[in-house]
């Protein structure tokens, strides 16, 4: 049964205007072309030291009017390399020794800065230095191929704290640097893979300690908090922040408090802290516009009648596809399961992938089968918390939003697709009289937008007979996560994770038919083989659909009471 509750639309017709009428720029500057011919080293297994001066040394040289080095860092650089050949962006890859690669790039550099290793986070000091004097980074003791004949700048003992460097860079760097990107990242944990990123494109980076990790004066997490927000104030709204908030070595702000504090300044995290070679993919430029219509041509097509004695339920990934990390490295794995494609299932994808590694989204879209759903990530153009303070501390609330939306929008528009997944808030209650005003701003300034899916898993007091609902004008079908995951979930067997998976979705399935279960499948528990063994021992009463066909479905027995209508209608 129906029942209509009135909620105010809080953004007036004039303000969707607006932002629906700003220019959207694209977030992040393209790269150089590749070479015909790319050198490349391997690094996987170096030391970190070694990793440190080369990732600095590919930065600069890929500066230049085409890049020309490509660093094996990680397993998956491999299948990327073989990418760019299939795709005719190399022709082929030549293969050096990092000594070879100093020595023919030896022209390149003109100093080597050296970081101090009592104070780590004078490599963030060393490479922004290096991006803006023509420089690589290196250790005390670096080998004298690097630095044979060169100039030494010795950051040694030149500050006590991390806090007094970064605010030394802010002063002296800062004002040098583009000031459209920024970044958090962990001296060392992610073995410096962004760092050729980072160089070629002059981004201010710093990392704030966890408490947990801080020790006496030389790392304060008060004092680098204090820090970041400084600088976080400073850049533009809609700038984006790469890396990511915490570490394996390291907690930072963690991923929760991090991705908040930066929502509240307006800017926008794009976890990419273990992504490789951003200096050669960002250029490795695909039109990926002819490769997304074909996808949609593909899709499976919604029907126009669905019985009304099943359960619908959607199987959706809606995290960490939001990560160029993830998609990167996971996620082409998990791409070659002979199980993809079985039966629908939908991937959220952050859109930022299209300009950081427009191959590797390209790769998605080309071999998807018409049962692999790709639409929008958490949330909107980039990850971020529109219902934590988002934008509070910003000079201009909804100047903010506006250009947030309509950068959203804009991308929206390049990935093809009309639905999104929007984070609301851990788990917690969810209340529709403080919470709708905010989805509102997404219905009421994204053209053409149907389906928004809600919660990175379940929110207290959501089930199924509220969980989904009609809001805006035009009616946008909301759709809450109604399942969660095990925290202890990398602890579990495959079977435990699978049968647990089962019994969620049982428990949130009503009595009544037709039922409508929006759901998720943790991507870092499940395959496409485990969410096609869920599927089949919940039964054939349960038929999974894309999002397209789940509003389909839904609209055919809960249809909006009016398709102009702005208030918001529950099941």
């Amino acid at each position: 049964m129906l029942t209509t509750i009135p909620f105010p639309l809080t953004l007036m017709a004039a303000t969707v205007l607006v932002a629906c009428s700003v220019t959207a720029q694209p977030m992040f500057p393209a790269g150089s072309p590749p070479s015909s011919c790319l050198d490349v080293v391997e690094l996987q297994d170096a030391g970190l030291d070694l990793k440190l001066a080369a990732t600095t040394l590919q930065g600069l040289v890929n500066r230049g009017p085409e890049s020309k080095i490509y660093l094996q860092l990680a397993e998956w650089d491999a299948f990327w390399l073989e990418r760019l050949k299939e795709k005719g962006l190399i022709a082929e890859a030549r293969t050096l020794s990092p000594v070879s690669l100093f020595e023919k790039y030896r022209d390149t550099y003109d100093r080597v800065i050296v970081y101090d290793p009592a104070l780590p986070a004078t490599i963030n000091i060393a490479t922004m230095m290096a991006s803006l004097k023509d420089a690589v980074a290196a250790w005390p003791d670096h080998e004298a191929w690097i630095s044979a004949g060169k100039q030494i700048e010795d950051l040694r003992g030149r500050w006590k704290t991390n806090v007094a460097a970064y605010e030394w860079a802010f002063e002296t760097l800062w004002p040098k640097m583009n000031q459209r990107i920024l970044a958090c990242y962990h001296p060392t944990a992610t073995q410096h893979h962004m760092r050729d990123y980072f160089v070629r494109n002059r981004v201010f980076h710093c990392w704030v300690t966890g408490e947990e990790q801080q020790a006496g004066e030389r790392s304060n997490h008060a004092a680098e908090r204090a820090f970041l927000e400084r600088l976080l104030a400073a850049a533009p709204v809609n700038t984006p922040v790469l890396g990511f908030w915490y570490s394996g070595l390291d907690r930072g702000m963690d991923e929760y408090r991090g991705a908040g504090v930066a929502g509240e300044y307006g800017k926008l995290t794009i976890p990419c802290d273990w992504t490789t070679n951003l200096s050669v993919l960002s250029g490795a430029i695909v039109d990926t516009g002819p490769m997304v219509a074909a996808y949609r041509r593909r899709l499976a097509e919604g029907r126009r009648d669905y019985p009304s004695d099943r359960v619908y339920i959607c199987h959706s990934i809606v995290e960490s596809g939001d990560a160029p990390s993830y998609l990167q490295s996971r996620q082409y794995r998990i791409w070659q399961d002979p199980a993809r494609g079985g039966i629908p299932i939908n991937w959220a994808m952050g859109p930022g992938i299209f300009e950081l590694a427009p191959l590797v989204a390209a790769h998605y879209f080309e071999t998807a089968t018409p049962n692999d759903y790709l639409f929008m990530a958490l949330s909107g153009a980039a990850y971020c918390h529109p219902y934590r303070n988002f934008m509070k501390r910003t000079a201009n609330l909804e100047t903010g939003w506006q250009d947030y939306l309509a950068l959203t929008a804009a991308y929206m528009r390049r990935m093809g697709c009309n639905e999104m997944v929007l984070y609301t808030d851990a788990w917690r209650p969810y209340v529709r009289a403080q919470q709708d005003p905010v989805t509102q701003r997404f219905t009421a300034s994204i053209q053409d937008l149907q389906t928004i899916v809600l919660g990175m898993g379940r929110d207290d007091g959501m089930g199924a007979l509220n969980g989904n609902y009609w809001l805006g004008s035009p009616p946008v079908l909301v759709s809450h996560v109604l399942t969660r995951w095990p925290v202890d979930y990398a602890e579990r067997t495959r079977e435990e994770n699978i049968a647990w998976q089962v019994e969620a979705i049982r428990e949130q399935t009503p009595s009544e038919r037709p039922a409508f279960l929006m759901v998720m499948a943790l991507s870092w528990a499940f395959d496409p083989k485990d969410i096609v063994e869920v599927h089949r021992r919940l039964g054939a009463e349960y038929e999974a659909l894309t999002i397209p066909q789940f509003n389909e479905a839904f609209r055919q027995y809960h249809p909006p009471s009016s398709e102009g209508a702005t208030d918001a209608e529950t099941l």
